[in-house]
């Protein structure tokens, strides 16, 4: 099995069990963020990207669940 977002799924399975509206900035930036090749962990996240914007949102209204994303994203 091929895993191209680790960070993602690692991050998911930390988080379960815990509201997306308990989400902090930094657990979604934990979440979205670290498998990005544009993320450098050691410069302070003052912008955020469309496709951040995009999948939080879709997690938020719960058009797709954590548990669906890892589901798929870990095949």
């Amino acid at each position: 099995m091929r895993v191209d977002f680790p960070n993602f799924l690692k991050k998911a399975e930390k988080l379960k069990g815990k509201g997306v509206q308990e989400f902090t900035q930094k657990d979604w930036i934990e979440l979205i963020c670290k498998d990005c090749q544009f993320y450098h962990e050691e410069e302070e996240e003052k912008l955020e990207c469309a496709a951040f914007k995009i999948l939080r949102e879709l997690i938020l209204k719960e058009v797709v669940s954590l548990e669906e994303a890892s589901e798929e994203l870990g095949r």
